[in-house]
């Protein structure tokens, strides 16, 4: 065995191991720099082919399974004129007054004693049972009212010092004031959501539901809110009524009974009765002037919500942020009947548009006697706006708007509202100059508010 060994050992010495080192094949710089412009190019191209298909057919295909239906314009109907009480009698009523009737006992002239009071009360009964069925008449149209209003609540999310996660909401009152086939659209003031995270609505039967701006003014700080008819209930549908909105504009507004109803006393459905005590205040926005009339109620200064008068019509929305010191806590409201083109406006899909004019109109007593023409008389401009991009200076009078003729300050706002964000339109102006006013016109392209 060990010579074996011995043999296979100096057997081991007639061979050599053979060592090989594997060298890495020579990079090609050229035809690496080729592959990648050739790969970078593809996926270039390949990236715009993708893009254009999303941006083009996406929408294409995206309107072929899920069609946009066309939004039916929100629109109230026109106010008519109100015939004034001493044009419902005709001189032939003057003359038979009083034929078919007793004749009214002679007072005579001066104040009245309490004798004659009492003559003339004499047949007027009014007992407790009377008072009974006004108070009940007084709260059915106030239940009315709370049926078309809205609590719109802003949430905000938000992390305390402990790093726990809590949510904060704002709320004020809307009211709902049009109804399609996909949404109900409701009028409520927007600067408490303006940050938040989302919005919420919610109906006199207490249930809530997701909301949505569809477009703001911030010109008078309300909104409209769109909630989707699919998301409410039919027990909450059957519930709800689209408010009737009446005239702020009637002869018979000053001094008429109202109903005020939202949060009067800084609390969810309280309600309020007065007389309407003043309807001559004006605020005077941006290309926009509205009527602000006050009350007698008594209630919250953060107030927010509706009057109604006995009809059940809606003629103002409550809104106590330009009451004078000392009326703080007094009730008023913005007239229904100026907000109402400005309901319609917001309502739609297409962004408000805006001159950037402040103003007042020019009454016919007003242009005997001092000369200046009928129309829209500039008082000011907001900077930087379209008006004075343009051109127009304070003290110059608008009469047109392309075709539509202006003759007061109303005119040229609702001339306006026709047109939408980026609209360019033609208007006549009057400028006084060399002791006399001429007429110009200048081309002026509207633009939104921001």
């Amino acid at each position: 065995m060990e010579r074996d060994q011995r043999q296979m050992s100096s057997g081991t010495e007639d061979f050599e191991v053979i060592k090989e080192k594997i060298k890495s094949k020579p990079l090609n710089r050229k035809k690496l720099v080729r592959r990648t412009v050739i790969t970078a190019s593809m996926a270039l191209i390949f990236g715009t082919i993708a893009c254009v298909t999303i941006l083009v057919l996406e929408p294409v295909i995206n309107n072929l399974m899920y069609p946009k239906k066309e939004q039916t314009p929100i629109t109230f109907p026109e106010e008519q004129e109100e015939v004034l009480p001493e044009d419902f009698l005709t001189e032939e009523d003057i003359l038979n007054e009083g034929e078919d009737s007793e004749p009214l006992p002679d007072l005579g002239e001066g104040p009245l004693t309490m004798e004659q009071l009492e003559q003339f009360m004499g047949n007027v009964v009014f007992d407790l049972n009377d008072y009974k069925r006004v108070q009940n008449w007084l709260y059915e149209i106030a239940e009315l009212g709370m049926r078309s209003m809205v609590t719109v609540s802003g949430v905000t999310n938000d992390v305390d010092w402990f790093n726990d996660e809590y949510s904060s909401t704002d709320d004020a009152y809307g009211v709902i004031v049009a109804k399609d086939t996909e949404n109900l659209y409701i009028l409520a003031p927007f600067e408490h959501v303006s940050n938040a995270d989302s919005i919420k609505v919610v109906f006199n039967d207490g249930s809530g539901v997701e909301a949505e701006i569809k477009q703001s003014d911030v010109n008078i700080g309300y909104a409209i809110f769109t909630v989707s008819v699919n998301k409410i209930s039919q027990s909450t549908m059957s519930d709800i009524t689209v408010a009737t909105l009446g005239s702020s504009n009637s002869y018979y507004l000053l001094g008429s009974s109202v109903v005020a109803v939202g949060s009067i006393a800084s609390s969810n459905n309280s309600i309020g009765y007065g007389y309407v005590t003043s309807i001559n205040n004006q605020l005077s926005m941006m290309d926009k002037n509205f009527k602000l009339c006050t009350t007698d109620i008594f209630g919250s200064t953060k107030a927010t919500g509706i009057v109604m008068n006995l009809s059940g019509q809606v003629i103002g929305i409550i809104d106590n942020r330009f009451n004078a010191q000392e009326l703080q806590n007094l009730q008023s409201f913005i007239g229904i009947s100026e907000l109402k083109k400005t309901i319609e406006i917001l309502s739609r899909d297409d962004k408000m548009a805006h001159l950037g004019v402040y103003g007042m109109d020019v009454t016919a007593e007003i242009s005997e006697e001092r000369g200046i023409p009928k129309g829209a008389y500039v008082m000011r401009i907001a900077m930087d706006s379209p008006a004075m991009l343009s051109g127009i200076l304070s003290g110059d009078v608008i009469t047109r708007v392309n075709s539509t003729v202006v003759t007061s300050f109303n005119d040229l706002s609702n001339a306006l509202s026709a047109y939408n964000e980026g609209a360019t339109v033609r208007l006549t102006v009057q400028r006084f100059s060399l002791a006399s006013y001429q007429e110009f016109e200048v081309e002026v392209t509207l633009n939104s508010m921001q």
